[in-house]
C-alpha cells in the first residue's frame, strides 16, 4: 500500500486553516453558551404565564422609581413657581413707599436655574427608566418566544403560515 504525504502548507494555507479552526472553536463556544441558556430557561420557567409574572415583578421597581421622579418634578415645579413669583416682585421695580427700585437677589436667579436644571435631569431620568422598562419587556418577550420554541420544536421548524394578503394579491 502506498502512503501519500501531503505537501507542507503554504503560509496562506496555514493561516486559512488556523482561521477556520478559530471560527469553529468560537462557533462551538457560542453553541455551548446557547445550550446552557436554553437549559436554564427550561428549568426556570414552567409556563408562559411565569414569564409575565417575572417581567411584571422586574418592572414594578422601575415604575416606583418613575412615580417618585414624577412626584419630585411636581415639587420642583412648585418651588420654581414660588421663585418666579418672588422674582416678579423685584421685576415690577418698586418697593412700598419710597418708589425706589429693588435689585434682584442673586440667590433667586441661581435658585431658578437650579430648579430648571433639576427638572431637566428628572425628565431625562424618567426617559431612561422608560427605556429600561422597554428593555426588560423585550428580554422577557424574547425569552418567552425561545422557551415556546424549545417546548414545541415542531412549531419552530414548521414553515410560516401563508400570508392572507399574498393570496389576495395573486388573484
Amino acid at each position: 500500500m502506498l502512503r501519500s504525504i501531503e505537501p507542507t502548507p503554504t503560509p496562506e494555507q496555514a493561516k486559512a486553516r488556523q482561521l477556520e479552526l478559530d471560527r469553529k472553536r468560537e462557533a462551538d463556544k457560542v453553541a455551548a453558551e446557547q445550550q446552557r441558556k436554553d437549559v436554564a430557561l427550561l428549568s426556570t420557567f414552567g409556563s408562559e404565564k411565569e414569564f409575565d409574572v417575572a417581567r411584571d415583578r422586574n418592572i414594578g421597581p422601575i415604575k416606583t422609581r418613575i412615580a417618585a421622579a414624577q412626584e419630585r418634578i411636581l415639587a420642583v415645579e412648585k418651588r420654581q413657581k414660588e421663585v418666579e413669583e418672588e422674582m416678579e416682585f423685584y421685576a415690577s421695580g418698586k418697593s412700598k413707599g419710597k418708589g425706589k427700585e429693588k435689585e434682584m437677589p442673586a440667590n433667586l436667579t441661581s435658585e431658578l436655574k437650579r430648579t430648571q436644571a433639576e427638572k431637566s435631569a428628572l425628565v431625562a431620568t424618567i426617559v431612561a427608566y422608560e427605556k429600561e422598562m422597554d428593555q426588560v419587556r423585550a428580554k422577557y418577550d424574547a425569552d418567552k418566544k425561545r422557551w415556546a420554541d424549545l417546548k414545541n420544536p415542531k412549531a419552530a421548524d414548521a414553515p410560516p403560515a401563508p400570508d392572507p394578503k399574498a393570496a389576495v394579491k395573486k388573484n
